[in-house]
């Protein structure tokens, strides 16, 4: 904030001191009945003047300095200089905006045979100049027709040489048509002074102009640079947008100096270029607005406005000059309305807190101001010079300020951001150490109790020594797929018996360990404890048994495991084995044939298992 307001004093400073046209306090006189007094106004000392007052006008008359060799005193009109002629009543009625007339002012001078100049700021109109019935310039083409006449908007400075046959005094006459805008007349002040007071004014507009506009031109490439590189802020492009027009409007202003340099461009061309700048800046600026506070500003007021500038930039492109310079004034109101709009909106803004609001504010506020006193100065109610250019610079400058504010903020917010990511990854590749520690002993654990419940389970199965004394030519394979197994062999014998069966659990892993437990524990009870031979009889005793055990013949079962298994009773006395399956079959090879015995379509457990199934028993003798 700091460096912008001296930035901003900078700018007042500069502008008070380039734009500064008198040199004393001392008030310029002004021209009554046609005559300005000026011998008592030292250019030197006092600077230059305006030449403001009561012209001799003539009316639809293009008169050269000869015609009033005989022009009489009661032939006079006079006109206020300077003014549009729209609505002047010299003859009772008004003149309206289309002639042409001659214009003519005595100047009494103290040295009146020194080098002096005119400063011109034509707006559509045509002039030619005579000093002491010599012509010394025109300004585009003088015509009385709009067929004849040719308008110029060149910034121009005539120099002269006074050579009065009168001692003292020198007589201006100027002849002036418009056919091609909406005001006729001299518009703007003439300046009049010393030839190196002139051309002294007309550098330091130059410089200004160029500083300006070279200023504006370097924000609006700068922006759009931003935004080809980042394009999701698109208020940068708005402002780049609006930048450029702005800085297209300073070398085509009818103020500006730089118009010259376009001279050999048609004029009616330049000035198509002015009213589309004119037209297009607002509604680029209240979209920016819109882009940067969108809670505050309604897109209904935004459409509305560019819609109309698209309307009237239309007529602009298809219309010749003397029709669509009559939009401007209308628009113009439209702009001041809008204006007080985007006031509301920003004061909102500034009254949420949004970041920039308040600057955009006093640049608007600003703006307003300097609205207000170019209006005057040109009325000629104060004598302060035209601010509006500069407000405009300090509002881009304001923006400009806001929107590299904004990216600084973000590049610190990420260097931030980027800070606390680095020691987070830090805190975070350290809590990923401990936490790999942590697992890794807690894995450890869980292996080794694994590996001690394998063992546990491992010491259910049959020893290969004992069932090896009984049943000689056999073997058995328990290759769980995991630490446990779901598969699990029991065997029991007896002095006159043999008992072998394989079960094949739900599940793998821990699951099908705890059932592989459930089944070798109802097997030994069915077994060993009750006595139970029998194959069928077994398998129908473990089907309650593990149903029972799991709750499987109630509602409230939350289990739905069961197993299959294929059982088989060795028969020492006859050497016959009796099998009985539980959706398991019985492979067996005799004479070099190999024969498939099926078991039941009945599994053990399960929901759905029936407890009063009966299994059958097969017998195959030796």
């Amino acid at each position: 904030m700091r460096y912008l307001t001296i930035f901003l004093i900078v700018i007042n400073l500069f502008v008070a001191t380039s734009c500064s046209r008198h040199h004393s306090d001392k008030k310029p006189p002004e021209a009554v009945k046609g005559v300005l007094d000026l011998s008592d106004w030292d250019f030197d000392k006092d600077g230059p003047v305006t030449l403001n007052g009561d012209w001799e006008f003539y009316w639809n008359q293009l008169l050269v300095p000869l015609d009033f060799d005989t022009a009489t005193q009661s032939a006079k009109k006079f006109i206020s200089i300077p003014g549009a002629w729209n609505d002047r009543k010299p003859e009772g009625k008004k003149l309206g905006e289309d002639g042409y007339a001659t214009f003519r002012l005595l100047l009494k001078l103290k040295e009146p045979h020194k080098a002096y100049a005119l400063e011109i700021i034509p707006v559509l109109n045509a002039f030619n100049i005579w000093v002491d019935g010599r012509q010394i310039t025109s300004v585009g083409k003088v015509g009385k027709s709009k067929e004849a006449m040719i308008a110029s908007r060149v910034h121009h400075v005539a120099r002269l040489h006074p050579d009065s046959p009168h001692a003292g005094q020198v007589q201006l006459l100027l002849q002036v048509s418009n056919f091609h805008g909406i005001n006729g007349g001299i518009q703007r002040p003439i300046l009049f002074g010393t030839k190196h007071q002139v051309q002294q004014i007309r550098e330091n507009k130059m410089c200004m102009d160029i500083f300006l506009l070279g200023g504006i031109l370097i924000m609006s490439l700068y922006h759009f640079g931003l935004y080809f590189l980042r394009r999701k802020e698109i208020s940068v492009l708005y402002f780049g947008i609006f930048s450029f027009i702005v800085s297209i409007r300073i070398i085509f202003s009818s103020n500006s100096v730089l118009l010259n340099f376009y001279s050999g461009l048609d004029w009616e061309t330049g000035l198509r270029i002015l009213f589309l700048t004119a037209l297009a800046g607002f509604p680029v600026f209240l979209t920016l607005i819109k882009s940067l506070f969108p809670e505050e500003c309604r897109l209904a007021p935004v459409r509305f406005m560019q819609g109309t500038a698209l309307v009237c930039s239309i007529i602009i492109f298809f219309t010749p000059a003397d029709i669509f310079t009559h939009i401007l004034p209308p628009y113009s109101l439209l702009i001041i309305l809008f204006a007080i709009y985007g006031l509301y909106v920003l004061i909102r803004a500034t009254a949420n807190k949004k970041e920039g609001a308040g600057l955009l504010l006093a640049g608007g506020i600003m703006l307003l101001l300097a609205g207000i006193n170019d209006a005057l100065h040109s009325n000629f109610t104060i004598n302060t010079g035209l601010f509006v250019p500069f407000a405009l610079f300090a509002m881009i400058f304001i923006q400009a300020f806001i929107l590299s504010r904004r990216f600084t903020n973000a590049f610190t917010q990420v260097e931030v951001l980027t800070d606390e990511l680095q020691e987070h990854q830090v805190h975070l590749e350290e809590l990923i150490e401990d936490r790999t520690f942590e697992l890794q002993e807690k894995n450890t654990k869980i292996t080794d109790s694994l590996e001690y419940a394998k063992m546990i389970q491992r010491s259910l199965l049959p020893v290969t020594d004992v069932y090896k004394t009984h049943i000689p030519e056999s073997f058995a394979i328990w290759e769980p797929r995991d630490i446990f197994g779901g598969d699990i062999i029991f065997a029991d014998f007896f002095d006159d018996c043999a008992i072998v069966c394989v079960v094949d659990c739900t599940g793998h892993g821990i699951p099908g360990a705890f059932m592989s437990m459930i089944a070798s524990s109802g097997l030994r009870k069915i077994i060993s404890d009750e006595g139970c031979h029998d194959p069928a009889e077994i398998l129908k005793r473990l089907n309650y048994f593990v149903t029972v055990s799991l709750q499987q013949d109630t509602d409230n079962a939350y289990s739905d495991d069961g197993m299959d298994m294929a059982l088989c009773a060795f028969h020492k006395a006859d050497q016959t084995m009796t099998f009985a399956g539980a959706k398991q079959s019985l492979f067996y090879i005799h004479e070099n044939e190999l024969t498939v015995v099926k078991g039941d379509r009945q599994s053990i457990g399960y929901k759905k298992s029936k407890l009063d199934f009966n299994f059958k028993n097969n017998t195959i003798d030796q």
